[in-house]
């Protein structure tokens, strides 16, 4: 071999060498570094505020995130993670809300769901759109918005729906109207009793029109010339108002018989 190739050889050896040392010491820098992170960010407590939430909720809350802590999963903490297994193990729980304001403190909001409606007399929808057994809220049910919703609206997974026709509904709507919810395209109401009406009548919309639905002086005019028709002068008819198609209200009177049936699911 010759002198130049030697010398080649040589610096070929020599960059593998130096790739080799400057590797070997880049890896050290990562876990010098590393350990400086562990030891500056890493979250070594927690700080839970609740809102809303009963005290032996809270007291499980602040058992699991103990338990979460001492296995080391906030080390490198995923909110939406964290969020999914609290939310599931604690259903009374809405929302909640993560930070670390200061490094190795891992804050935990949660914010218990607050019931806004009474389903079938069995339910309580949640301000986060889950249903739960009336059990869980037993003074609350006595005050809220009573609602009929037909069974097979009433699993998780379609929920949603009579949900968001459920949230559309402004108090007044809430104070003058009984509601049945069959489905999105046919939800029935009709004015409580205790506002002491001249007239009973049954009115059809969808979750599109009910915010077109006349007030109860409205319908009672409704009522007071649908009454005054000759084909319907009956005194105990049941004034029937279908407002789901645009431009057109289709009116009629039936029986109590076949409004209630209208009311019922």
């Amino acid at each position: 071999m010759n002198k130049r190739a030697r010398w080649q050889h040589r610096r070929i050896l020599a960059f593998v060498l130096g790739c080799m040392v400057l590797t070997a010491c880049a890896v050290q820098a990562y876990r010098v570094l590393a350990a400086w992170a562990t030891r500056t960010y890493a979250v070594t407590s927690f700080v839970l505020v609740a809102h809303d939430v009963d005290d032996d909720t809270v007291r499980l809350i602040g058992e699991w995130l103990r338990e979460k802590k001492e296995r080391g999963d906030f080390q490198d903490p995923l909110y939406a993670d964290l969020h999914a297994e609290l939310v599931a193990q604690f259903p009374l729980v809405a929302r909640t809300s993560w930070s670390r304001a200061t490094p190795e403190v891992l804050t935990c909001t949660v914010f218990g769901a607050q019931p806004v409606f009474f389903i079938n007399k069995r339910y309580v929808v949640g301000d986060n759109g889950a249903l739960y057994p009336a059990a869980l809220f037993p003074q609350a049910s006595l005050v809220l918005p009573r609602i009929v919703v037909a069974e097979e609206w009433l699993t998780p997974a379609s929920f949603c729906q009579p949900y968001e026709f459920l949230i559309s509904l402004t108090p007044a709507f809430l104070h003058a109207f009984n509601s049945t919810y069959h489905n999105p395209n046919m939800i029935v109401v009709w004015p409580k009793e205790a506002l002491d009406l001249p007239h009973h009548c049954v009115c059809i919309v969808d979750q599109r029109t009910v915010s077109v639905l006349p007030d109860t002086v409205t319908l009672m005019g409704l009522c007071q010339g649908l009454k005054e028709d000759g084909e319907y002068r009956v005194d105990d008819a049941l004034c029937l108002f279908d407002f789901r198609f645009p431009g057109t209200v289709i009116r009629k009177c039936v029986t109590p018989k076949e409004g209630l049936a209208l009311q019922r699911v």
